[in-house]
């Protein structure tokens, strides 16, 4: 129930395009154009709790289990932590992230940069935030750049070269994170 597809595909073609728009928690996933075989088109979700809460809905209800909740983020009444699982070290993460450009990873970095920085929990609200001022404490514009999410999946994010050579830099010059 997450998902509304608006779908004006034709079955012949090969210019298939799928858009998403995301209004009061219910992400619109529109196809337009042609397809004349099997397309797979991978995106990220734009509120995954959102979108985790709605599959579990569903898979209750599969099993005549009635959900009469809402789903919202938050930490739970009377909750007790039950597993924790200690992290590689951030260099070691980020060496497989340079590698192997996961964009889960580098999401999931952002949002552990914005917990540490701006409190709990972890948001791509508060990460990018955080990211923005970063930039700006180096004398950068936010007319060179714009960061809408860690995964880099979003078109709106954009940097030019200026920033990104800015940001290697400001990282060499430190040796602890130097290397990595």
């Amino acid at each position: 129930d997450y998902f509304k597809l608006v779908s004006k595909v034709k079955s012949s073609g090969n210019s298939l395009s799928v858009s998403r728009s995301l209004k009061q928690n219910t992400e619109y996933v529109i196809a337009n154009g042609g397809v004349s075989g099997e397309k797979i088109k991978y995106a990220n979700v734009s509120n995954p709790v959102q979108y985790a809460g709605s599959v579990i809905e569903w898979m209750l209800n599969f099993f005549d289990i009635k959900f009469t909740g809402k789903i919202r983020s938050g930490k739970a009444v009377g909750s007790k932590k039950v597993f924790t699982d200690k992290s590689k070290p951030l260099s070691l993460i980020l060496r497989d992230l340079n590698k192997y450009s996961n964009n889960f990873t580098a999401e999931m970095v952002l949002k552990t940069l914005a917990a540490k920085k701006a409190g709990m929990p972890g948001s791509t609200t508060k990460g990018v935030a955080v990211m923005n001022k970063f930039l700006q404490s180096k004398g950068l514009s936010g007319d060179e750049y714009s960061i809408h999410n860690g995964s880099g999946l979003s078109r709106k994010n954009r940097l030019s070269p200026n920033v990104l050579s800015k940001v290697l830099t400001v990282a060499h010059q430190n040796p602890k994170i130097r290397e990595d």
